[in-house]
């Protein structure tokens, strides 16, 4: 029995109309093909339509009787309907957030239309909500959002064909946004060494390592709409055996990065029909980690579903409230604003005569103040398997003596594994380096990701202008690396618990370790940094947790080949 979520999405077997209108729909993204496409779907529901109508006539003479009723409609004008059904709720989206203002309003006719017809059942518009914690008039709007930022909104159709509300709030930082998209479309679009329906489908399986619904769903239909087998979804039991066996690796590279072993990449690369290349695995590494921090700043920042997925994807009750609520109180926010404030006008290292390499490691282990969520916690949010059953195979690991059921605090004084050194493994070098062995374009453009965010300023925070904002984003950064238990030897950590009030800790450490419990209190108490300020936190944690992973995982895979040599 397919899951409640795929049914709607599955293209329909042997279905030439259901064929005809996907591959219209994928058109609109051509420049070239994009008004002739137009024509053809309206003129495809506009026959449909009549079809339908006079069907009606024929079998209820316009009386109320059951004639009329959308069943015997839909029996009457033959089973080919539900072609034109599965693609309402698609083409409703786009009649309300595709970047071209021509086709837009042209899609908008169609849809008034197709709601004219019983036969149809076309969604109510929703409120325009592309998050359930920004102020909505703090987000670029498709029409009026700038022309850098409308440029990338055009990007992001053509190479998604949606411009996602997750697109939409990260445009608060076009500059970001750019970088943001050359990875997002080489991992997932551009050629590589993994066929395209399995990088989506290994999407799939790093969002249920958080419960992210929102990005589930919308990599669900990309795997479908690619040719995709929809029973892959069913379960761990329903993958091929080398999908399968990134399991445990998924599960550790979410949580728990610093337990990942040597032993772990030599298992996926032994020779066999199943075995991964290198070039395979290092991409397949890439997409999982993306994709694990990816949901960081979906859930973190409350990202709603649009108009085509399911309403309660993305974990959001109906009227755009977060269903997860902490019950905490959103007292004084402009405190953690003034504290920040004004450390940064003071702008100066927190120094003293005893910075010595033990007493930074000390600092660094006393940067971690927030308390950890248990295993439980942490899963109480967890979908069932009914609703979404591959996200079991994301939940569970190959075995029970390597279960990873979701983060623990970095404990810098355990026997099983050590602080991550970048003075002996950085980003900047051997880093770099082994993932531009395998992918080296995947690489130059993680490094523009970063040196981007790291770099972005405006120099101001919140009305105050003017401000030296480094301290404050470095914190954020190896605040992020220090609960992944990387050491940045040439920062002191004395600075995370000078720069960061407690406030804006809780909320990276939620959004980096366990986003599936991210609320909309923890939003609230830093109220009074603007929303594009609180984007920017995230942004940065975002990306810091992406290194760390990264530095994780490529150096198991240098080890790894190491090894061999």
């Amino acid at each position: 029995m397919q899951s409640e979520l795929c049914v709607d999405l599955i293209p329909l077997q042997n279905d030439p109309t259901d064929l005809r209108i996907m591959q219209l729909i994928e058109s609109l993204r051509q420049d070239d093909e994009r008004e002739s496409a137009v024509e053809s779907l309206v003129s495809e529901y506009r026959a449909k339509v009549d079809e339908l109508n006079k069907a009606k006539e024929r079998g209820g003479g316009g009386g109320g009787g059951g004639g009329g009723t959308k069943g015997k409609e839909r029996a009457a004008a033959g089973p080919s309907v539900a072609a034109y059904q599965r693609h309402v709720r698609t083409l409703h989206r786009l009649s309300l957030q595709c970047p071209h203002n021509g086709t837009r309003t042209e899609l908008k006719k169609l849809m008034e239309l197709v709601a004219s017809c019983d036969a149809f059942t076309v969604p109510p518009i929703p409120r325009a909500v592309a998050s359930a914690y920004l102020d909505n008039d703090n987000i670029p709007s498709l029409v009026d959002g700038g022309a850098a930022t409308g440029e990338e909104f055009v990007e992001a159709f053509r190479a998604d064909g949606r411009v996602s509300h997750m697109t939409q709030v990260m445009a608060c930082h076009p500059e970001y946004l750019t970088r943001f998209r050359e990875v997002h479309n080489w991992l997932l679009w551009d050629e590589g060494p993994l066929p395209l329906p399995d990088r989506h489908l290994i999407a799939v399986m790093a969002a249920g390592r958080h419960n992210c619904r929102y990005l589930a769903e919308i990599h669900t239909k990309h795997f479908l709409d690619l040719g995709g087998d929809p029973d892959w979804l069913m379960g761990a039991a329903h993958l091929p055996p080398k999908l399968r066996s990134l399991v445990h690796l998924n599960a550790v590279l979410a949580h728990q990065p610093w337990r990942l072993v040597v032993d772990d990449i030599a298992q996926l690369v032994k020779s066999g029909v199943d075995s991964w290349s290198l070039n395979e695995l290092v991409q397949a590494l890439s997409i999982m980690i993306h994709f694990h921090a990816l949901q960081s700043f979906v859930l973190g920042c409350g990202i709603a579903t649009e108009v085509d997925l399911n309403p309660v994807c993305d974990g959001l009750s109906d009227d755009g409230a977060a269903a997860v609520v902490d019950g905490g109180e959103a007292a004084e926010p402009l405190s953690v604003f003034v504290e920040v404030r004004d450390k940064l006008r003071a702008d100066g290292d927190v120094t003293g005569p005893d910075d010595t390499e033990e007493a930074n490691l000390k600092a660094f282990a006393d940067a971690e103040t927030e308390e950890a969520k248990s295993p439980q916690q942490q899963q109480a949010v967890l979908p069932s398997a009914q609703w979404f059953p591959l996200f079991e195979c994301s939940l569970l690991s190959n075995s029970p003596d390597r279960s990873i059921p979701g983060h623990e605090d970095f404990n810098i004084r355990s026997k099983e594994y050590t602080v991550f050194r970048t003075t002996s493994f950085s980003w900047e070098d051997q880093c770099y380096s082994t993932l531009s062995r395998y992918c080296p374009e995947i690489a130059e453009l993680f490094d523009a990701e970063f040196s981007t965010i790291t770099a972005l300023t405006y120099k101001r925070i919140g009305d105050e202008e003017g401000i030296n904002t480094t301290h404050f984003r470095e914190a954020i950064w190896n605040y992020t690396l220090r609960t992944k238990g990387v050491v940045n030897d040439e920062y002191m950590y004395r600075n995370v618990n000078q720069y960061l009030p407690r406030e804006v800790k809780s909320y990276v450490k939620t959004a980096v370790c366990y986003p599936q419990l991210s609320t909309k209190s923890q939003w609230v108490k830093i109220d009074t940094f603007k929303d594009s300020e609180r984007v920017h936190i995230n942004l940065l944690a975002m990306c810091a947790r992406k290194q760390s992973s990264l530095l994780y995982a490529l150096n198991a895979v240098s080890q790894f080949v190491n090894s061999r040599e």
